[in-house]
């Protein structure tokens, strides 16, 4: 599968497109599909280091977390 990969700070040169394995679901986990995704403005302001320490921000849903 395609993604976008952020591995720091910076410019709109910091993000790459990538390869990466498809993923598999299994016990106690779910695959989603996702076809387009929207950047907002406050995470265009975070990628470029406003805010704090890369990896400082993880997304949480009930029952776990990503990131």
């Amino acid at each position: 599968m395609r993604i976008v990969q952020v591995t720091g700070f910076g410019g709109p040169e910091v993000p790459m497109v990538d390869r990466a394995p498809e993923p598999i679901s299994g016990a106690g986990r779910v695959v989603v599909g996702v076809s387009v995704v929207d950047v907002l403005f406050l995470e265009a302001r975070l990628r470029t280091g406003a805010g704090g320490a890369a990896g400082a921000w993880t997304a949480r849903f009930r029952g776990g977390r990503v990131g």
